[in-house]
């Protein structure tokens, strides 16, 4: 289960993944819908892979990628704007977040006979999809065991979609980039549609963005200067006007 956690959270942040990108409402069904473990596809020397057997996993090294395609999503919810544009996460053995280095333990270590039904995240052996409360759960719990009590309350599993915008902008990526690595669609313009870069671009950016500290916050975070009720409100608007 931890590794399957640390796995999430790792795609989460290098993916920009919602929480309902990777776990299930607690009173749904897991269905189609759903990322599964034959959703994810292995990038190595140029060619793509449909599952990571040991022999194969022996070539991973740096230029490789886990691929992942977008599941529908509040802002696509058919998959009819990011559906085809694949997601590629850099495999490196260096960096402790590597999404792609934690998926392929999460091959090796949970091997499974039907890919098409099974969760790509999962919270035991028998295969149970992740939930949005377990999630949360566990996710707190960690926060709470790293962070002084003052801060846990800043972070959600949102924090990782926005982290990948800040890195990302901090690595010098541009607007217009970090709008389609993030996948956000509001007057999407029709070329975003039809002009997929290549894996390497995809795979340099995301590892561009993992060498970066990230820094800002958000204005309801900053600390309160007044009791200015008013520019509270000012603040928390701005920032959901800016949320993704």
């Amino acid at each position: 289960a931890v590794l399957m956690f640390r796995a999430m959270l790792c795609v989460c942040f290098q993916a920009g993944f919602r929480k309902s990108e990777v776990a299930i409402p607690d009173d749904a069904v897991f269905g189609r819908d759903r990322l599964r473990r034959s959703a994810l596809r292995w990038y190595i020397n140029g060619t793509f892979h449909p599952a990571l057997p040991p022999e194969l996993r022996r070539q991973l090294s740096r230029g490789a990628a886990a691929v992942l395609p977008p599941p529908p999503s509040k802002n696509d919810p058919f998959g009819v704007i990011f559906g085809g544009i694949p997601i590629y996460l850099p495999f490196d053995p260096s960096l402790p977040f590597s999404a792609a280095r934690h998926l392929a333990d999460l091959e090796l270590r949970f091997p499974c006979s039907n890919r098409d039904a099974t969760p790509l995240f999962t919270t035991d052996g028998r295969f149970a999809p992740f939930r949005h409360a377990q999630a949360d759960s566990r996710l707190r719990a960690l926060l709470v065991r790293e962070l002084p009590a003052a801060e846990v309350g800043k972070y959600s599993m949102h924090s990782f979609r926005n982290g990948l915008a800040c890195a990302l902008l901090e690595a010098g990526a541009s607007r217009a980039q970090i709008h389609s690595l993030c996948r956000w669609a509001p007057n999407i313009p029709s070329d975003a549609l039809y002009a997929r870069p290549n894996p390497e671009a995809c795979v340099s950016w995301i590892s561009r963005a993992a060498a970066v500290a990230v820094t800002s916050v958000t204005s309801a975070n900053l600390p309160r200067i007044d009791n200015d009720d008013a520019a509270l409100v000012l603040s928390r608007l701005s920032d959901s006007a800016l949320g993704g």
